[in-house]
């Protein structure tokens, strides 16, 4: 009866859309010969691409009039956003990709790594503000043979964007439920014709979610956050071209009866030197700073690069490269330590008669010294024509055990239950095969499918060891190398410009994961089933009016997770005792904005309408408290 009811809704949204009279756009997301990726380390075109890509576009942005990240790769196939954290910013949003849990994705800005509170359980995706991004990159297979330790389940690179080739500066601002508002100013400004700035600044505040759970977060979830983001590209001479960045984000959340302040600060540097019509050398520093008052976490990572990339002959691309990475950890309970990790790595890339596309890379990482860790990366794109394609892979990947996990001492969220690292962990490592396939009919119905089979083994997990020797009422979790477990993983997706100007995208994804010790435990999260239908439609009333409408359907399935914190009177040597099925949910969404001579607009978003509570558990066992929320705002773009 659900699946009939969603199905019932789906049909009658579509309905609904289609009676609206309609005239001219297309969908951007189909469009491979425009879209150019830049993940993987060597610019290509989406379609070129021998690994399994999605680009989400600004198109794609722009529609959910969303300041959430998480909300819009929600929508992503093969994408699961969790959310809850007990100590943690109160807007947060992890990315679980591939069945994978959150913390085995890589999220990067640019290409440099982003960092937040609770990284051992992710990186915090709503840092960054939706309206300075050009466009997001996913790779879905492990990618450490180009960016080492932490790419296991993949890559979500945020490319911010960058100043044009006009003036341009665009004003907007929102309001909408628990008291939220913010407001923003981005401005293009070409200096001339081969340097350009980009500035952006935004200011959020709001009483934050409403929560059923937990009792310490329930009313205290207010928080504002103050983004700012400076760019200055330039060409210098004929051969040189710098790319210069800096973020800073300064946040402030309601604690107990405190307020705490958290800071992201990222400079960035990037040089390309052009050598000849052929071969380019470049050469990045990047540095990420976070610091968060409430676990007292300071955190500094230094990691400068370099790489060389040369075309031989005409069907042929070679690159070469090497990172080293000095990171500094210190937190509650962790006592400050410095991590080093070098890396070298090779790629080669060849094409044969334009009709398949193979790509080879392998990378040798070493961390603190200790044993070589060697991954390897072979991917391959076969096009039957121009319409049809089919792409596969086989990668490895490695997570370096953090400094948290290595060394931490009697953390916990209340309860007895305390948190131990383990000097001795080994790294885990992966190997991911994915096959995937692309359709493309005359622009207008674009299908692909992927599937993903992983292996995972020595995955770290808290082990219960028993009462702690310096206090018998508290419980030592110690983390451990004792899990071995496969994963399997498919996704489906269709984008239709079923008539002119309006699109429905469809997706649907599925996962499930097997532990293959004696150890009966399923993985930290298990993402389950997610259905996405959303459909976008414009009508251009006069040359300069248009509406544009969008109504969107998540519905979750099959969610759980296994948490080492006991509740009272469960067994904890028993492992099966420690996992929660998380309930659940159908959320839609719908919007409709008014747009004016292409500068002005305003729009009003409606989001969760069916009212549904929604359960997760990253960090915390979380509960929002199911009730539709609204947004109204503004935007004036001036060229």
């Amino acid at each position: 009866m659900k699946y009939l009811n969603l199905l019932r809704l789906l049909i009658s949204a579509i309905a609904l859309l289609m009676t609206v009279t309609n005239s001219n756009a297309q969908s951007e997301s189909i469009l491979l010969d425009e879209i150019e990726i830049t993940a993987s380390r060597n610019e290509r075109l989406l379609k070129n691409s021998p690994e399994i890509v999605r680009v989400i576009n600004q198109t794609e942005i722009k529609q959910l009039n969303t300041n959430d990240l998480s909300v819009i790769l929600d929508y992503a196939a093969g994408i699961n956003i969790e959310s809850g954290t007990g100590a943690g910013f109160a807007k947060r949003g992890v990315a679980s990709m591939n069945g994978f849990p959150a913390q085995y994705t890589l999220v990067l800005i640019n290409g440099t790594r982003i960092l937040s509170d609770h990284m051992h359980t992710g990186q915090n995706l709503n840092l960054i503000p939706v309206e300075e991004i050009e466009r997001i990159e996913i790779i879905k297979s492990a990618s450490s043979a180009q960016y080492g330790s932490d790419a296991i389940a993949g890559i979500i690179n945020i490319i911010t964007k960058s100043p044009g080739l006009e003036p341009k500066a665009t004003i907007y601002g929102d309001l909408g439920s628990y008291n939220t508002f913010r407001g923003g100013v981005s401005v293009s400004t070409p200096i001339n014709q081969k340097t350009g700035l980009y500035n952006f600044i935004e200011y959020e505040e709001s009483d934050g979610a409403q929560l059923l759970a937990p009792a310490s977060r329930v009313g205290k979830m207010g928080y504002s956050s103050l983004n700012f983001t400076s760019r200055l590209t330039t060409i210098i001479g004929s051969k040189l071209k710098l790319d210069a960045w800096i973020k800073h984000i300064d946040n402030t959340m309601q604690w107990q009866t405190t307020e705490n302040d958290s800071r992201l600060f990222i400079p960035n540097i990037l040089l390309s030197y052009r050598i000849n019509e052929k071969s380019t050398f470049s050469a990045k520093t990047g540095y990420t700073h976070w610091f968060n008052e409430t676990n007292t976490e300071n955190i500094n990572l230094v990691k400068p690069e370099i790489w060389y990339s040369t075309k031989i002959g005409k069907s042929n691309n070679f690159m070469a490269g090497a990172d080293f990475s000095l990171m500094s950890f210190t937190r509650a309970k962790v006592d400050k330590h410095v991590q080093r990790m070098i890396g070298v790595f090779i790629q080669d890339e060849h094409t044969f008669k334009e009709k398949i596309i193979v790509t080879a890379a392998i990378r040798m990482d070493i961390v603190q010294f200790k044993d070589p860790v060697i991954t390897p990366k072979i991917a391959l794109l076969y096009k039957f024509n121009n319409d049809l394609s089919l792409r596969t892979s086989f990668s490895q990947g490695f997570h370096s055990p953090s400094i948290i996990e290595l060394y931490e001492v009697g953390f916990g969220h209340a309860g007895t239950a305390l948190r131990f690292g383990n000097p001795n962990l080994l790294p885990e490592h992966s190997s991911t095969f994915a096959i995937g396939a692309d359709y493309n009919f005359n622009d207008k119905l674009f299908l692909n499918a992927s599937g993903f089979y992983s292996n995972i083994s020595n995955m770290i997990v808290p082990v219960y060891i028993g009462p702690w020797a310096a206090d018998t009422t508290k419980d030592v979790w110690m983390r451990q190398n004792i899990l071995k477990a496969e994963i399997i993983s498919a996704e489906l997706g269709i984008s239709w410009n079923f008539v002119k100007d309006y699109s429905l995208n469809l997706s649907y994804n599925y996962s499930e994961n097997i532990a293959v010790t004696s150890i009966s435990q399923q993985l930290p999260y298990n993402p389950g089933q997610g259905v996405n239908a959303k459909i976008n439609g414009t009508q251009n009333i006069t040359k300069k009016l248009s509406i544009c409408e969008f109504v969107s359907l998540r519905a979750v399935f099959n969610r759980s997770a296994w948490n080492w914190k006991p509740a009272a009177g469960t067994d904890p040597e028993n492992p099966n005792g420690l996992i929660t099925v998380l309930a659940d949910y159908q959320k839609l969404d719908a919007g409709i904005s008014i747009c004016y001579d292409k500068k002005y607009s305003a729009f009003v978003t409606l989001s969760n309408i069916l009212g549904q509570d929604i359960e997760n558990l990253d960090d915390a066992y979380t509960v929002i408290d199911g009730e539709p929320v609204y947004k109204v705002g503004v935007r004036i773009d001036l060229r």
